[in-house]
């Protein structure tokens, strides 16, 4: 099911770059698993489109070992990452990407940027952060009203997942699924409003700079809430 929705494209040229990220992580306990790889396509605006920068691929030393699950699903081992930078490393980088007038591109983005903020806390107490925020789940949770994992994602939007890296693989893929996506839907409605049911109630939603964070089991009816009172 699609329906159709009001909104606009995204003026590019507003954003001083555009990154699309991934990481992984020990496991999902904010407080206590830590960042084993981080992946990035980063655009710049250029004449009304985009240019591709860079790519940015690093595995990430870490003091805590990693779960079964994400060894499953990653095929990243202790030993893999022992050969990462150093975490100290990897906040530098963020720090630089990551600025006032970046767009952030992702999939399931709450996740990874509670990470991000708990990483920097730690280790650049006077970093702020101040990007905007894309969550493609979002957007596309809103316009076909039903969950979606990325890969049924990438099916329905026609996106064959990229043979890149190991690390970069899943990065190539929502950039992708973000250009198909930018083509066919009204995405810069969802600029800032992230959906993540496991968070707060929407009576009590959890607000991080620039970002409304919508978790409510009826999603539609809430984004919509949340954007009257952007």
């Amino acid at each position: 099911m699609h329906r159709e929705g009001i909104g606009y494209r995204l003026d590019f040229s507003t954003y001083t770059r555009i990154v699309v990220f991934d990481l992984e992580t020990t496991g999902e306990a904010i407080e206590r698993d830590e960042v084993i790889a981080f992946a990035a396509v980063v655009l710049k605006p250029s004449n009304g489109g985009l240019r591709l920068e860079k790519t940015i691929s690093h595995t990430v030393k870490a003091s805590t070992a990693i779960s079964q699950r994400v060894r499953q699903k990653t095929n990243l081992t202790d030993e893999m990452v022992k050969a990462g930078i150093e975490m100290a490393h990897l906040a530098n980088m963020i720090e630089a990407l990551f600025s006032q007038r970046a767009l952030l591109v992702g999939y399931g983005v709450q996740f990874d940027v509670d990470m991000i903020m708990h990483m920097m806390a730690k280790r650049k107490p006077n970093y702020r952060f101040q990007s905007s925020v894309l969550d493609l789940e979002t957007v596309y949770r809103d316009r076909h009203l039903e969950k979606c994992d990325l890969d049924a994602m990438l099916e329905g939007y026609a996106v064959t997942r990229p043979k890149v890296s190991k690390i970069l693989d899943n990065t190539f893929a929502v950039y992708e699924l973000f250009k198909r996506m930018h083509e066919r839907e009204s995405v810069a409605t969802y600029v800032d409003v992230l959906i993540d049911e496991k968070t707060a109630p929407f009576d009590r939603p959890k607000r991080m700079p620039h970002v409304i964070n919508v978790g409510a089991p009826d999603h539609v009816g809430a984004i919509k809430k949340a954007l009257r009172k952007r």
